[in-house]
């Protein structure tokens, strides 16, 4: 089982290797603040390069962005967040997620993420 594990968390680095590090810090925020097991950490991982992927190839759609698949990658990935993290993380991710919007509100105001809304997963 040990070796199964192992190799499983090779083949994620490498595959890991390519994707974007602009959710490398937010991720290791989510390790140490709720607590997340390897394979949680392992799986969430997964769940934003595809929900990056996903929300890409929205923007780069040639008859122009596709603002329907994009809140659908987003509801995707939520609804893998739930399944992944425990009740008590769940509970967390929404305290983390109040706190950082309630610092947001007055700063850039009009700001929006990359993909065209205020999406606070922070």
């Amino acid at each position: 089982m040990k070796k199964v594990f192992l190799i499983f968390i090779l083949i994620s680095a490498l595959v890991f290797q390519g994707v974007a590090q602009d959710n490398a810090k937010r991720i290791e925020k989510w390790i140490k603040e709720l607590g997340l097991s390897a394979d949680q950490a392992t799986q969430i991982k997964a769940a934003f390069a595809e929900r990056k992927t996903k929300v890409d190839a929205a923007k780069t759609n040639p008859q122009g962005k596709d603002k329907a698949a994009i809140k659908a990658a987003k509801e995707e990935f939520r609804t893998k967040l739930n399944t992944i993290l425990t009740p008590e993380q769940q509970a967390k991710l929404k305290a983390m997620r109040k706190e950082n919007k309630g610092k947001r509100k007055g700063k850039n105001k009009d700001k929006k993420d990359d993909d065209g809304d205020d999406d606070d997963l922070d």
